[in-house]
């Protein structure tokens, strides 16, 4: 008894709990101070995942795309879908006056109808803070819990953002942390229950029970905690009679302690291998076994002949046997090599030098037909007798593979994130460079080159956002590129193409900067100068995947070619900068006919050939220093 003493207090206030001996007084007391520590923990998991819900409509209420007036409703569609399926619950967005703006259970552009419920929706932009709420729906009366996020822009409210989730999603939450043997439901005051566990029907009298303290002398122990997430709601959790006699500790009162709690609950076992005579000892020795078979991790005892004395479900998994086949078998026999070396290296280290080895990595194989990878951590811990010599080893292994990928994913969202910036960047800066060169000592002039410049960036960069930078379509890209020149009556600019032609980010960014060029010298002294002017930008893909981009412009000035020696930004960019964006065997041609600008470029688009490694575009523009120009007029092609 005094090594389970020793064994409670290296767990701390964990396994305290689990000391025996005390009075009948003081049992009463230690069994309700467990059951209140039960529904606080009950009450964090279920904040956890109301609070994981919010963060991820704040985080969409933080988008760039609603920082306009003329918010693009499409662009923020897709941001709203991506965060639809983290929650794998619909999201809809509401303005002020709760008319729904977008609800991914539906296609864009479908009518929407009113809100079903805008009671949360009021309540966030009333408080200005998240609500979450229970409704029913429908004339079936289908129960729905919200959880609702104010949308602000200069600590002003503009729109409200809105997901769903099922009672059931809540009931998983309780389900995974309940102890064996108890009751739990969220509870409204009115003693609605919001939600149950599954594993024991819910005593409809424990709902309605005022306070939120223990409570004992009934048919059940009970206790309630309030949620931080919606103070209005309780988790209310429950203690049947037999288990208000028993004594019993939640194993989840065990299991917030951390690894340290753990290897004290291993020591413990294995200090009450043998059954003592003690009835509090017995009880002890049940409710460490019981934290030993549901805690979601995996647990061992070897002893110095690297054999097992004890193995949960959880480890035994990774074998695929039952716990029974690994009692006094060397893990050589049950284990596969990536696991066993590690288990025998950090068993001799452990009998070495008397001290934990901790975090040790190890990958391994699930058992079964479908090839699984899987990583884990494994910490050792050392397994004294009275006297301090270690009689054996106890081992806690952690399944980390989701951490670790989504480590890796977010990794690599910052590299692809970093990269983009930094081409982003370098074309900035080179479209500054060319443009501060090319116009020199005139301010207005240069203010306003590099603004167009600069806009046409922004609008090929809003249109990849909102194809999450994946392939868009070239008649997206075009009309994106040539925005300001679309709206003229009658029209004067005529895009004439298939759609389905997908071009990856880098060619969609340089087509957008050479349209945007060749539309600007059109504009000076091109067909777009003259009153009869006219542009056809027409393209198609022939039989090999090649697509053909032909740009011709008619009914402007007369058009000469000009020196080599004197050619603009315009020409530079679709000639030198173009073709290595566009990729391998792209070829650019430009043609100074009499009657109009002709440009011709082929390329493979996204799909159609192998992607090349694109050049940053207007890379080599930035280091050219030759003088622009082109007839008629000096800027031609500017």
């Amino acid at each position: 008894m005094a090594l389970l003493a020793a064994c409670a207090a290296a767990a701390a206030a964990v396994l305290a709990l689990l000391l025996p001996g005390s009075p009948d007084g003081q049992d009463a007391e230690r069994r309700a101070a467990a059951l209140t520590e039960t529904s606080r923990i009950l009450a964090a998991a279920v904040d956890t995942e109301l609070e994981h819900r919010a963060q991820i409509l704040a985080a969409l209420a933080a988008s760039p795309v609603l920082d306009r007036p003329d918010a693009d409703l499409r662009a923020l569609y897709g941001h709203a879908l991506a965060a639809a399926g983290v929650l794998e619950a619909p999201v809809m967005l509401a303005d002020l006056s709760l008319a729904q703006l977008i609800n991914t259970r539906l296609p864009f552009g479908t009518i929407l109808p009113a809100l079903e419920d805008a009671a949360p929706a009021l309540r966030a932009l009333e408080s200005g803070g998240t609500a979450v709420m229970r409704s029913t729906i429908g004339p079936e009366q289908r129960i729905r819990l919200a959880v609702a996020v104010p949308v602000k822009r200069a600590q002003r409210r503009i729109a409200v953002l809105i997901t769903e989730l099922q009672p059931e999603v809540i009931a998983a939450v309780l389900d995974n942390v309940l102890p064996p043997g108890m009751a739990a439901a969220v509870v409204e005051p009115d003693g609605t229950l919001v939600a149950t566990a599954t594993q024991m029907a819910f005593p409809a009298e424990a709902a309605g029970a005022p306070g939120a303290g223990p409570a004992e002398g009934r048919a059940f122990a009970r206790a309630a905690w309030p949620l931080r997430m919606a103070p209005d709601w309780r988790l209310v959790a429950v203690r049947p009679p037999a288990a208000v006699k028993s004594g019993a500790v939640p194993p989840s009162r065990l299991a917030i302690g951390g690894l340290a709690a753990l290897a004290a609950a291993l020591m413990a076992i294995w200090a009450l291998r043998q059954p003592p005579g003690d009835a509090a000892a017995l009880r002890a020795l049940a409710d460490l076994r019981v934290l030993h078979d549901t805690v979601p991790v995996g647990l061992a005892l070897l002893d110095s002949d690297f054999r097992f004395v004890s193995v949960n479900a959880r480890l035994a998994a990774l074998a695929g046997l039952p716990p029974a086949d690994h009692i006094g078998r060397p893990p050589s026999e049950v284990f596969p090599a990536a696991l066993r070396e590690p288990l025998e290296d950090a068993h001799r280290e452990v009998f070495r030098t008397g001290k934990p080895v901790l975090d040790v990595p190890m990958t391994a194989e699930a058992p079964g037909a479908v090839r699984n990878l899987r990583q884990f951590r494994a910490s050792f811990h050392p397994i004294e007798d009275a006297s301090g010599r270690i009689e054996g080893v106890g081992v806690v292994l952690q399944d980390v593979t989701a951490r670790l990928r989504a480590e890796a994913g977010r990794d690599l969202l910052v590299r692809e994130l970093n990269h983009r910036v930094k081409n982003t960047l370098t074309a900035v800066l080179a479209i500054i460079d060319i443009t501060l060169r090319r116009v020199g000592g005139e301010p207005e002039q240069m203010k306003a080159a590099l603004r167009a410049r600069l806009q046409a960036m922004a609008r090929g960069h809003d249109l990849l956002t909102a194809h999450d930078w994946e392939p868009t379509d070239l008649a997206e890209v075009a009309q994106a590129a040539l925005d300001p020149w679309l709206n003229e009556t009658p029209p004067r600019l005529l895009l004439e193409g298939a759609e389905g032609v997908l071009l990856r980010p880098s060619q969609a960014q340089a087509i957008v900067l050479a349209l945007h060029e060749l539309a600007t010298n059109a504009t000076k002294y091109g067909a777009f100068s003259a009153e009869e002017g006219q542009v056809r930008l027409r393209w198609r893909t022939d039989a090999e995947g090649w697509t053909h981009l032909h740009w011709a412009e008619s009914g402007g000035p007369p058009v000469t070619a000009p020196p080599a020696d004197r050619r603009g930004f315009g020409s530079r960019l679709l000639q030198r900068a173009l073709a290595p964006d566009l990729g391998a065997g792209t070829e650019v041609a430009m043609e100074f006919a009499p009657e109009g600008l002709q440009a011709r470029v082929r390329f493979r688009g996204a799909g159609a050939g192998p992607a090349d490694a694109a050049v940053p575009l207007l890379e080599a523009q930035a280091a050219s220093s030759e003088p622009v120009s082109r007839q008629p007029a000096p800027d031609l092609l500017a």
